[in-house]
């Protein structure tokens, strides 16, 4: 009969106190850090010549990784041999055994480290990134076979000299530390390629720089620095120099850097764009955030490679015609500049992708063209050159004294009789315009005192016409047959007044009406509802009317010219027109706003008209 056991019974245990129990949140003892020095990470360590103790909430490196070979006896009691002897345990094999070459303590809590890492003689690469480390020990100079060293974020204030004698270092990463100042021994390691020394408290980049001439790539962002030194042109094999988000007014010339490819220098005092005369590699410009003011000199290069120039955020007052010579852009920032035109030439940029002009005083494209995007912007201006282009046929044959025959005509598509003191157009003249369908009309510069007789008879083919500087007083009420015209300029005449058929031209997108005698605007303006240049500027013009029946019908209306008038009030609510990117109210009678006011550009301008509107009840 068998027994049964007790119930209730329990095994006796050992009780353990509170006072011996480790609180979750305590400070690490070195014993402990020493914990994760087992036997399998030694071995493993052995074979591939690699320490890896990155993300180990360590407080210090423990002693025993500096000599590995005599832990692994000490613990397991393996026996390293001679070459004439051989173990008997399978998991460790001399001839497996590999110098340590890596040592990696990154993301920790290590704040000093022991002068006992020189007995890592064979080491190559080191990273101690992200710890709070505050400075070396001097005995690390004798880690010579050293390639690769990573400090950046720690609290690394300086370094000994012994730090500068690594005779084959070539990465070295010293960013995101306090150093004010880089040691001047830095040049010593001449065979460095990569160095980064961003995010500290440097004031200036010793001389000597120029020694170190396999250095490859500069990161210097974000210091406090306001001089780079003369001898960085020394660097013929430099490929990125970035010294960005720093305070440098001046930089030397960077001509005799041949194979440098990108550079950053967004985020200084800049007051012009350096000095990259046969950078022919040059790729990717960065020059945002700055002060300068032009480009002029910078184009005189043609940059074959060049891909982005970001100059947005300066004080850029023109785009030259010159930049269209950079034809491998794919990338053009001119955001918050004072640009006030932008070069039609542009559309021919076949490879430009981005074009980002936003926040200029843009007189000759429309606000909600300017913010339709790139694509929206080059397609404009390629289509305005194809207008003009017979009209720059015409400026270049002005010193003509003949009138042209119809085979000139036909191959310009246009009449011009520009400054020939003409009072009336011979109608044989008219006839051959007419069978040669003739897009352009310039009588500028002549005697008409009226429209010539019988010009009706072009108005199935005119786009242009330019009666500037005559003497015309009275324009026809024929004129509603021109319904093809998109540009009229009809500056330095006697006008007073337009017939209400003028209402007719509807595709009209450009009017001069400027250097005449007019008092007010006329009623037929405003229905001219594809109007985006209109041009009053030397009047007698007393008022301004925006009201829903009169100036804000112009929906497409982006630059406004109504200087140097008689006008005394200005209202507000020509504020809320959005569209209007260029705007000049200057030479008038009104005090408000202020000339003070006016002079800050037309966003300035029509933001404080906008502040002054009557609150709605």
């Amino acid at each position: 009969m068998s027994s049964i056991p007790p119930k209730n019974i329990k095994k006796p245990t050992s009780r353990i106190k509170r006072s011996e129990l480790n609180p979750i949140f305590h400070a690490k003892e070195k014993r402990e850090d020493s914990k994760v020095i087992t036997k399998t990470f030694v071995q493993n360590a052995l074979k591939t010549g690699v320490i890896d103790l990155s993300r180990k909430t360590l407080d210090d490196i423990p002693n025993e990784i500096f000599n590995l070979e005599e832990l692994l006896k000490r613990r397991s009691g393996i026996f390293i041999p001679d070459f004439d002897k051989c173990p008997d345990d399978d998991e460790y094999q001399w001839w497996d055994r590999k110098p340590i070459t890596s040592l990696n303590v990154s993301s920790n809590s290590i704040h000093q480290i022991s002068p006992e890492i020189q007995q890592l003689v064979d080491l190559t690469f080191l990273n101690a990134s992200t710890n709070v480390l505050s400075t070396m020990p001097k005995e690390i100079r004798y880690l010579t076979k050293l390639v690769h060293i990573d400090l950046s974020h720690n609290a690394i204030t300086e370094l000994p000299d012994e730090f500068f004698e690594f005779p084959n270092l070539k990465y070295l990463n010293l960013s995101h530390n306090e150093m004010e100042n880089l040691h001047p021994s830095v040049s010593d390691l001449n065979m460095l390629e990569y160095l980064d020394v961003s995010f500290n408290k440097l004031k200036d980049i010793p001389n000597g720089i120029g020694f170190m001439v396999h250095l490859k790539e500069i990161i210097a962002s974000n210091n406090a620095l306001q001089t780079i030194p003369d001898d960085i042109t020394m660097l013929r094999n430099l490929q990125v120099l970035n010294i960005s988000n720093n305070q440098v007014a001046v930089l030397p010339s960077l001509a005799n850097l041949k194979k440098l490819q990108t550079f950053h220098g967004q985020q200084n005092n800049l007051t012009e764009i350096p000095d990259f005369t046969g950078c022919d590699k040059i790729e990717n410009i960065y020059l945002s955030h700055n002060a300068i003011t032009e480009m002029t000199n910078f184009l005189s290069e043609p940059y074959p490679q060049l891909k982005i120039l970001d100059l947005k955020n300066n004080k850029i007052e023109s785009c030259p015609e010159e930049i269209q010579q950079l034809t491998t852009l794919v990338q053009l920032e001119l955001a918050n500049n004072d640009i006030r035109e932008i070069p039609i030439s542009l559309c021919r940029m076949r490879n430009l992708n981005v074009f980002n002009i936003v926040g200029n005083p843009i007189r000759n494209i429309r606000s909600d063209i300017l913010n339709g995007g790139s694509r929206r912007i080059l397609r404009f201006l390629k289509d305005k050159e194809q207008d003009n282009l017979k009209r720059e046929e015409f400026e270049k044959s002005l010193e003509n004294t003949s009138i042209p025959d119809k085979y000139k005509m036909r191959k310009t598509s246009s009449l011009n009789v520009s400054n020939m003191k003409l009072s009336e157009l011979p109608q044989e003249t008219l006839k051959e315009a007419e069978t040669e369908k003739v897009h352009i009309l310039n009588l500028s510069k002549n005697k008409f005192e009226c429209f010539p007789e019988n010009l009706e008879i072009l108005s199935e083919s005119l786009e242009q016409m330019n009666l500037a500087e005559n003497q015309i007083s009275l324009v026809p009420t024929t004129i509603e047959m021109f319904q093809r015209l998109l540009f009229i300029n009809l500056s330095r005449n006697g006008l007073t007044s337009l017939p209400d058929e003028f209402a007719k031209l509807t595709h009209l997108k450009e009017l001069d009406l400027s250097f005449n005698n007019f008092t007010k605007i006329p009623n037929c303006i405003y229905e001219l509802i594809r109007l985006e240049i209109l041009s009053f500027r030397n009047n007698k013009l007393e008022e301004i009317q925006v009201t829903e029946e009169t100036l804000k019908k112009l929906t497409r209306l982006a630059s406004l010219d109504l200087a140097n008038n008689n006008i005394g009030f200005v209202p507000p609510e020509i504020g809320t027109m959005k569209q209007i990117t260029y705007l000049d109210l200057t030479g008038n009678t009104f005090r408000n706003p202020r000339h003070a006011i006016l002079e800050k550009g037309t966003q300035f301008v029509m933001a404080y008209l906008r502040d002054r509107l009557p609150e709605e009840k």
